[in-house]
Order: structure tokens, then sequence, then C-alpha cells
């Protein structure tokens, strides 16, 4: 009896952790979309930023 216990025992916690796996894989599948989304806002803000400077360069200029 104490034989099956052990084994029922193991066989909740493997499930435990298989649940736990795939709950831990979706959430670094999010976390990773969101990272992908933020790099790309970034890089867009970057460029916004160049485009900016160019433009206040070239205004600074034409005052002279």
């Amino acid at each position: 009896m104490a034989e099956k216990e052990v084994i029922k025992r193991l066989s909740a916690e493997v499930e435990r952790l298989i649940a736990d796996h795939e709950r831990i894989a979706a959430e670094c599948r999010a976390l990773q979309k969101e990272r992908d989304r933020l790099q790309g806002e970034k890089h867009r803000l970057e460029e916004r930023v160049r485009e900016q400077e160019t433009r206040l360069k070239s205004m600074e200029l034409s005052e002279e």
C-alpha cells in the first residue's frame, strides 16, 4: 500500500511540474512578444528623434 501512495504522490508532483512548465513557457512566449514589440517601438522612436534632430539642424542653419 505504501508503494501505491508514493507512486500516487509522485504522479501528482509530475503533473504539477508539467502544468508549471506549460504556464511558464506561455508566460515566456508572451514576454518575448512584448519585448519584440517594445524593441520595434524603440527603433521607431529613435528614428523619429534622428529625423527631428536633422530638421532642427536644418532650421538652425536657415536662421543663420
